[in-house]
């Protein structure tokens, strides 16, 4: 993706022979990721359907929990026990969002910075976003954000440049402005608030256990 994004040519060999080396081990890892999350047979046991409503719902989560940290944990329960046929309706409305997604993807496919960042953060959510079944304890995990997220925040960021830059009036800007520093406020006191919760291992645990007792 990023020898696209630069323009390089694809069509020359040495570009291939320059990925080969990085392939063959991605592919070891693949295996040894599938070997580690233990027998097929032990996989959450969901339909076709709900794994595709979870996999709409788990995209939106590292969208709205990457730009809108509220209520965070390590991993995130899934909704319904295996076997459970019934599904909450909000559910059903997250198909609808990845499509409307997949449209403005496409009105702006032309801008290869939003297009390259859109398809950064998608791309490397996409083994945990339930479309193969693997052995998980949760429906999302914000470990999974750790690489993904550069794509989302380029993509923001530069949105967010060129919607300052398109204010002719110099208060709209300082606004734009002092909204960012808010924001960053807020990300600031947020991460130290929960540096004390998360302190070690066994809080980090027990915060997980409180949070799913209240809800």
């Amino acid at each position: 993706m990023v020898d696209w994004f630069i323009l390089r040519d694809w069509k020359t060999m040495d570009i291939w022979l320059e990925k080969l080396p990085y392939l063959i081990v991605s592919i070891g890892f693949a295996f040894l990721t599938f070997d580690l999350q233990g027998n097929r047979s032990d996989a959450v046991s969901y339909t076709t359907v709900q794994r595709f409503l979870f996999g709409c719902y788990s995209l939106f989560e590292y969208i709205t929990k990457s730009l809108i940290p509220v209520n965070l944990n390590y991993l995130y329960p899934f909704p319904i026990p295996e076997g459970c046929v019934n599904i909450p309706v909000r559910f059903y409305v997250y198909p609808v969002l990845v499509a409307g997604l997949v449209v403005t993807l496409l009105y702006y496919r032309k801008n290869r910075i939003l297009l390259f960042g859109s398809l950064f953060f998608i791309l490397h959510l996409l083994l945990s976003l339930h479309i193969v079944a693997m052995p998980r304890l949760g429906i999302v995990a914000d470990r999974y954000l750790y690489l993904s997220l550069i794509g989302l925040l380029l993509t923001v960021s530069y949105a967010f440049v060129v919607f300052v830059k398109k204010q002719r009036r110099r208060f709209a800007k300082i606004l734009c402005v002092l909204s960012l520093l808010l924001y960053s406020t807020y990300l600031g006191l947020y991460t130290y608030q929960y540096s004390m919760r998360w302190e070690n291992t066994d809080t980090v645990k027990e915060y997980l256990r409180s949070s799913i007792k209240e809800n």
